[in-house]
């Protein structure tokens, strides 16, 4: 994965493993992203059919929300935009068993490209004209945005972030108001 990335310097990467792989932890050697600063947009497959997902006003089911949301969000994975939905199973004689396959969801879809789109274009605008939000990132516009789960994200990993962009003369406000690590971000 290291060598791929340093052949072919990503723009964006689209991710749809889930879980987190624990970046913090590990060595230059075994972190597949090490040589690249190419931010990460975790995309979701719903492990419900999208007749079931729409009729749930909970929307992601609690083991997807913890797999492509909240274990992705401590590598700092950006948001996750569902792409494609659990199709029904077929029975597979010869197996004996039921077959899964996913859906594609195109609007998904293009909502995944558009966002990589932004940001990869936000990565060569100027640090003065840039701009960051911390409200929506699965929004697609032409400003920056930091993880859905804010609210969940640890305070050091939320200070860990926002001193990337300080560094590199962008702004950073927690959702609670004032900078990240002051007093009056929470």
């Amino acid at each position: 994965m290291q060598n791929a990335l340093a052949a072919f310097p990503p723009a964006t990467i689209l991710n749809l493993t889930g879980f987190a792989l624990g970046l913090d932890s590990l060595d230059a050697k075994s972190n597949p992203f090490a040589g690249t600063d190419a931010p990460v947009i975790q995309l979701i497959q719903s492990g419900r059919p999208e007749a079931q997902w729409l009729a749930d006003s909970r929307g992601l089911s609690s083991k997807d929300s913890a797999m492509f949301l909240a274990m992705p969000e401590v590598d700092g994975r950006i948001g996750g935009l569902i792409i494609g939905h659990k199709a029904d199973a077929v029975w597979h004689e010869r197996t004996q068993v039921p077959l899964s396959a996913y859906a594609p969801d195109p609007s998904g879809i293009t909502r995944a490209v558009t966002l990589a789109a932004n940001w990869s274009h936000l990565r060569t605008t100027p640090a003065p004209t840039a701009k960051s939000q911390s409200s929506s990132p699965t929004t697609p516009s032409a400003t920056a945005a930091l993880p859905t789960g804010w609210g969940m994200t640890p305070r050091n990993q939320q200070s860990r972030f926002c001193g990337q962009w300080r560094g590199g003369l962008y702004s950073c406000t927690s959702p609670l108001g004032g900078e990240v690590g002051s007093a009056a971000a929470g």
